[in-house]
């Protein structure tokens, strides 16, 4: 069974490189824009691909480059927990996360 953190990173690497542009090296304190190049736009595009690839639903507000406090980047790890909550609402056991 592939892990949420490898479904992220995979995803992620297949975003990026669709892009035309390769990502060294993701680790838990990657920022997903400032260590990427990307785009708060591209997140809303990547927020797609992410629904896709963990089978479940992701908040329409939900950019996955952008903190929710809207003032940096997402770290790669913060990441895979919002992926983990979505994942786990799916199969109806996100009870009050």
């Amino acid at each position: 069974m592939v892990s949420v953190t490898d479904k992220v990173k995979k995803a992620l690497v297949d975003f990026f490189r669709g892009l035309g542009r390769d990502i060294d090296e993701i680790n838990d304190e990657t920022d997903l824009i400032e260590s990427t190049g990307a785009s708060s736009d591209e997140g809303v595009d990547f927020a797609i691909d992410l629904a896709d690839v963990l089978g479940s639903e992701v908040p329409d507000d939900f950019n996955p480059f952008v903190h929710p406090s809207g003032k940096r980047g997402m770290k790669f790890r913060e990441l895979v927990e919002h992926a983990e909550r979505f994942v786990r609402a799916s199969k109806g056991g996100d009870h009050g996360a």
